[in-house]
């Protein structure tokens, strides 16, 4: 069994990181439009790629981790 992935700290302004292979970070059009301005890409960012959303940086990295440790 391999050790879990270190979360990483939230990304500056609408800056991507990469986590449990999902492509995260802030969206400013996304927080104006729903206050969850946080959201994550599995594989990156495409259309019809599965997501999540959240509205903190520690919220969305649980909604990744829930994904993944469901799967």
């Amino acid at each position: 069994m391999s050790a879990p992935e270190e979360r990483p700290a939230e990304p500056h302004g609408e800056d991507v990181v990469w986590y449990r292979g999902w492509e995260a970070g802030w969206e400013q059009m996304l927080e104006f439009f729903t206050g969850e301005g946080f959201r994550a890409y599995k594989g990156g960012c495409d259309l019809g790629a599965q997501n999540v959303s959240a509205g903190t940086w520690s919220g969305l990295l649980d909604a990744i981790d829930e994904e993944e440790d469901d799967a």
